[in-house]
């Protein structure tokens, strides 16, 4: 089992400040920046890189911890090598019954540690068998519910779902509702409310897909449906970034004091932040960018590591989260906050892979802060990435 202590340099007792700044240090050495070229320089990064991972999580490393004390305990257990002679003293000797109590109290405290830790691992198998035989247990109760009551109605449940989901396919939502609550036979079986819950979700799909193709309109007609037969809590996101969409202003300033509800949630953030801003207020529109930056940062770094930015190059992620970044940095650039757009622009650059627009808005940043070699090296990417505004380029003074 690879000690993750040994590899960063540190005891198994380090504390979680001195696991960091091993880290970082060792992050720095054999970083691939700095050893170009060498696959051992790689291999030790990522060694690094991945007990850091396991060590700077308390969750990972108190897992870590118990099996790696565990095996330490067993190999010393199972080690048959003889110890060393105790050199003879000029003054005094040690007893007999010191001599060997040592060692048999060192057995015992190993053989108390090994019964321990199986007990323990046998109260976990045994949890888990528990909870794997009752998962299982229900699961075949409700298949055996559902094949008895198919086996009792049989022919008769087949026809009413195909009666409802034909009215479906129409879009005869009320229709359909008609025909499972109508039938005494189904309404009273256990498909009823699997049918309830089937309708409600083709609805919900159905509004989304029309809000993915920008048909926020139809998206608010199927939200008004479900509002009407009170289900609105399945859809009301969509709703309230319908209104946002269609600039629907009363509507968004009434639902607006109720958004929390909806929990973190980045496109949610940046919807909210263009509404701000197309206000004209551009405070409570950066700080709806930051949240929706942060959102997105923090599972970046979850996903990829503390280097997310090297990763996150060979990634296909969705559009929008370039314009989470971009859309942000722009506006802080218009205010005259440099460096909080050049942070956003240093995210959303890795992410910029077909246009060089985010390259050419970091490049005016740094043409702003008089550094001229950061400037002309955007502008080479800006080009590479065909961004043809050749005015906007040739006033950055960069051949």
């Amino acid at each position: 089992m690879i000690n993750y202590y040994t590899t960063l340099g540190l005891p198994s007792s380090a504390s979680p400040t001195e696991i960091k700044k091993a880290f970082r240090r060792l992050a720095v050495q054999y970083h691939p920046d700095k050893n170009q070229g060498s696959d051992w320089a790689e291999h030790r990064f990522k060694q690094i890189n991945h007990a850091y991972q396991v060590l700077s999580d308390p969750y990972k490393k108190r897992q870590y911890d118990h099996k790696l004390f565990a095996t330490i305990a067993t190999d010393q257990k199972t080690k048959t090598a003889t110890p060393p002679p105790t050199p003879k003293s000029t003054t005094s000797q040690a007893s007999p019954k010191q001599k060997k109590s040592s060692p048999r109290t060192k057995s015992s405290r190993r053989s108390i540690s090994k019964e321990l830790s199986l007990k323990q691992w046998l109260g976990v198998f045994a949890l888990t068998a528990l909870t794997i035989y009752g998962f299982v247990g229900a699961s075949i109760y409700q298949i055996n519910q559902e094949k008895r009551e198919k086996e009792k109605f049989g022919a008769h449940v087949t026809v009413i779902q195909l009666l409802y989901r034909a009215h479906l396919d129409l879009e005869d939502f009320d229709k359909a509702y008609e025909v499972i609550a109508s039938d005494a036979i189904f309404y009273n079986s256990i498909y009823y409310t699997k049918a309830k819950t089937e309708i409600n979700e083709f609805i919900v799909n159905l509004a989304d897909d029309a809000y993915r193709n920008g048909n926020y309109t139809k998206c608010l007609e199927y939200c008004f449906y479900l509002e009407k037969i009170n289900q609105a809590k399945l859809i009301d996101k969509l709703r309230f970034l319908s209104h946002l969409k269609l600039r629907n202003i009363d509507d968004v300033l009434e639902l607006e004091p109720t958004i929390d509800r909806f929990g973190k949630d980045y496109e949610l953030s940046y919807e909210l932040a263009q509404f701000y801003k197309s206000e004209n207020r551009i405070k409570e529109a950066l700080r709806q960018y930051k949240e929706a930056a942060d959102i997105l940062t923090s599972s970046y770094q979850s996903r990829f590591g503390a280097y997310f930015l090297f990763n996150i190059k060979s990634v296909d992620l969705p559009r929008l989260h370039f314009d989470v970044f971009y859309e942000g940095a722009l506006l802080n650039f218009t205010e005259g906050n440099l460096e909080q757009a050049i942070t956003s622009l240093n995210i959303a650059c890795p992410l910029s892979k077909k246009n060089g627009k985010a390259f050419y808005l970091r490049a005016q940043c740094y043409n702003i802060k008089n550094n001229k070699n950061f400037t002309c090296n955007d502008v080479t990417k800006a080009r590479q990435l065909g961004f043809t505004d050749s005015l906007s380029l040739h006033l950055l003074n960069c051949n």
